[in-house]
């Protein structure tokens, strides 16, 4: 069962927030509380709160500034309700501007704030599951090729900026045609959903595995070199054919690839991994080649 929604709550004023945090906790909310800007930025980086009640006008930070700070720190930052004793349109707009998504006046009802609280958290919740459903491929519950793209061109662009290493694998099932043909698409996709779940019970801390299409998946492999790269990909490749998925015997190839300084685009690297998968297809299937193989 999930725990109660985690409630971070940012006020100056101790009798404020002694009233909100006994309030939210009274309707079964738990709740972490702070004195200032800087206190609350420090105890949201480290719980990661589903939702924020700040103060607008705070020592150290100020809760426009911390609302803009967890903005910026977090892809899907959690919604913000602010708490403030000026109530113009003026305020709220700037309120609003600064990334909230609700503004309370004090002295507030104590019925409503808490109504306000479950209508952001239920939004928050709707949001999250359609940003969910976008990155996920509902066929096998990995991450889609949309998701690929972006997070490709987000790790080019570190190794680009920091060095390191940067490895990718490309894995294609043997023959899968031939199993869609003979047994039904059915058995074909609970082929892949199973590959998908020996794939994903390989990965590493970091390690992050997309379908690419078809019967293709991705392995993007942040801070691994070639010599790694091609560890994974023939762990990957046992694991797969570690046993018949419904009485099929399946095997896949696979193709490796790391980023070379000649490189200058994401689409550079998933070429030279379809290269090398291309040879290992060649070659007889069921192996793995790398990109360095492929080019000599």
């Amino acid at each position: 069962m999930a725990p109660e929604p985690l409630i971070l709550v940012a006020d100056d004023d101790d009798d404020v927030r002694l009233l909100v945090t006994l309030r939210l906790e009274r309707v079964g909310y738990r709740v972490m509380s702070a004195r200032n800007g800087r206190e609350a930025l420090e105890l949201a980086e480290r719980h990661h709160p589903d939702l924020l009640l700040l103060d607008v006008s705070m020592p150290v930070m100020g809760g426009h500034d911390l609302c803009q700070a967890i903005a910026a720190s977090r892809s899907t930052p959690p919604p913000v309700i602010f708490l403030s004793a000026h109530g113009s349109p003026e305020d709220k707009v700037r309120g609003l501007a600064a990334g909230a998504v609700d503004y309370i006046a004090k002295p507030f009802n104590a019925t409503e704030l808490t109504a306000r609280v479950a209508a952001a958290l239920r939004t928050s919740t709707r949001m999250a599951a359609l940003e969910r459903d976008a990155t996920i491929d509902h066929l096998t519950g990995v991450m889609n090729r949309a998701q690929l793209d972006r997070r490709l061109f987000e790790a080019v662009a570190r190794t680009q900026r920091n060095g390191g290493h940067l490895g990718c694998v490309l894995i294609d099932v043997d023959h899968f045609k031939a199993i869609n043909d003979r047994f039904g698409h059915p058995t074909g996709d609970v082929v892949l959903r199973v590959i998908a779940t020996r794939l994903s019970g390989t990965l590493r801390g970091g390690d992050l595995l997309f379908r690419y299409g078809g019967e293709e998946f991705f392995l993007l492999l942040e801070g691994t070199d070639a010599e790694g790269t091609l560890t994974v990909a023939t762990r990957s490749l046992v694991a797969i054919e570690s046993e018949p998925i419904i009485n099929i015997d399946v095997t896949a190839s696979a193709g490796t690839a790391n980023w070379s300084p000649r490189m200058t685009e994401p689409a550079e690297l998933v070429s030279a991994a379809d290269a090398a998968l291309y040879e290992a297809k060649r070659g007889g299937r069921a192996q793995v080649r790398t990109s360095e193989s492929a080019a000599r």
